[in-house]
C-alpha cells in the first residue's frame, strides 16, 4: 500500500488445465478454492492451501471428478467448512455443494438442489449466514435465472425457497449478497438495459423488542451466529444487550412508541399499540399525569 504495487508471490506447482474460472479464499486466507475449465483434465475444482510464511501455494484437496465440465465459480461458505460451486456440466449437478475436512484435507460433495438449474450457473454466493446460497444461472429456455437455496446443514439438502422476477434473454454473470444479507446484487448479460439489479433478501424484523442479545466479536466468528444492534436508547427500545468488537453487521432497531413516554412518536420510531387503542393527542393530560408519576418514582430510587 505505501508505493501502490503489486507483487507476485505464489503460484501452484501443478497448474491447472486450459483456463480457472473462478478463485475464492477461505475466511481466514489459509485456503484458496479454484474453479477451473479444462477438457483435458477432470479435477476441475482445487484447494490450495497458502503459507504466508514461504509464501507457497499447495494443492492439498480435490473432489470427486466433475465429467465434461467447467466450474464458473466457487465460494466459501463464511466459517469455510462447506464450498460452493456453479457447474457448466454435461449432467445435471449444477450447483454442488462440498463439504471440507481441514484435519484430513479432503473435499467431499454432500448436497445438490432438488431441481436442477437448467444449462448452467455461472456464479455461486453464500450469505453472510451460511444458510442460504444465491444461484445465478445461465439458460436459454429457462426464466428463473436467478434462484436461492437454503442449506440445511443437520441434514445436507439444499433447497430452492426463492426467485425474483422473471429476467427474460439474460444470464445472470455474478451475483453477491450484501454484508448484512439484506439484499442480493447481480450482474447481468441481458437484452434489456438493466443489467445490474439490485434485490432485496432478508431483512430484521420491526417492531419488536430486543432483550439480553449478546453478540461478541462478530467479525471475527467463523460463522457469524448473530447481528450487533445499532441504535441510541433514546431513539430506541434496546434492553440489556451487549455488542461489542462488531465493525459490520449491525441492525438498526427503531423504538416503539408508548404514549406513557411521549405526546407522539419521534421520525424515528415505530408506531406498534393494540388495534383498540387510539393515538392519544398532544398535551394528553392523564398521560402526563403517568410520565411525572414514573418520573417521580424513579427519582425516588435514584435517591434510596
Amino acid at each position: 500500500p505505501a508505493n501502490n504495487s503489486l507483487t507476485q508471490v505464489a503460484t501452484p506447482n501443478v497448474i491447472p488445465g486450459d483456463s480457472v474460472q473462478s478463485v475464492n479464499w477461505s475466511f481466514d486466507g489459509k485456503y484458496l478454492a479454484v474453479g477451473i475449465a479444462s477438457a483435458t483434465d477432470s479435477l476441475r475444482i482445487r484447494i490450495y492451501q497458502f503459507d504466508r510464511v514461504a509464501q507457497t501455494l499447495t494443492q492439498v484437496a480435490t473432489p470427486d471428478i466433475i465429467p465434461g465440465a467447467t466450474v464458473n465459480s466457487v465460494n466459501w461458505s463464511p466459517d469455510g467448512k462447506y464450498l460452493a460451486a456453479g457447474i457448466f456440466p454435461a449432467d445435471t449437478e449444477r450447483i454442488r455443494i462440498y463439504q471440507f475436512d481441514r484435519a484430513n484435507n479432503t473435499l467431499i460433495q454432500v448436497a445438490i438442489p432438488d431441481i436442477a438449474p437448467k444449462d448452467g450457473v455461472l456464479s455461486v454466493n453464500w450469505s453472510p449466514d451460511g444458510k442460504y446460497l444465491a444461484g445465478g444461472i445461465f439458460s436459454i429456455t429457462d426464466s428463473l435465472r436467478i434462484r436461492i437455496y437454503q442449506f440445511d446443514r443437520a441434514t445436507n439438502s439444499l433447497t430452492q425457497v426463492a426467485t425474483p422476477d422473471i429476467i427474460p434473454g439474460a444470464s445472470v454473470n455474478s451475483i453477491n449478497w450484501s454484508p448484512d444479507g439484506t439484499f442480493i446484487v447481480s450482474g447481468i448479460s441481458s437484452v434489456d438495459s438493466d443489467r445490474i439489479k439490485l434485490y432485496q433478501a432478508l431483512s430484521f424484523p420491526e417492531k419488536n423488542v430486543i432483550k439480553n442479545n449478546t453478540v461478541y466479536c462478530n467479525s471475527g466468528n467463523q460463522c457469524p451466529g448473530g447481528v450487533g444492534i445499532s441504535g441510541s436508547s433514546i431513539s430506541n427500545m434496546i434492553i440489556g444487550n451487549t455488542s461489542f468488537d462488531n465493525p459490520f453487521n449491525y441492525q438498526f432497531v427503531t423504538n416503539v412508541f408508548n404514549p406513557i413516554f411521549g405526546d407522539e412518536p419521534t421520525f424515528l420510531q415505530n408506531i406498534a399499540i393494540d388495534s383498540n387503542d387510539p393515538i392519544p393527542n398532544r398535551f394528553d393530560i392523564p398521560a402526563s399525569l403517568q410520565r411525572l408519576e414514573l418520573l417521580a418514582e424513579s427519582l425516588i430510587d435514584n435517591l434510596l
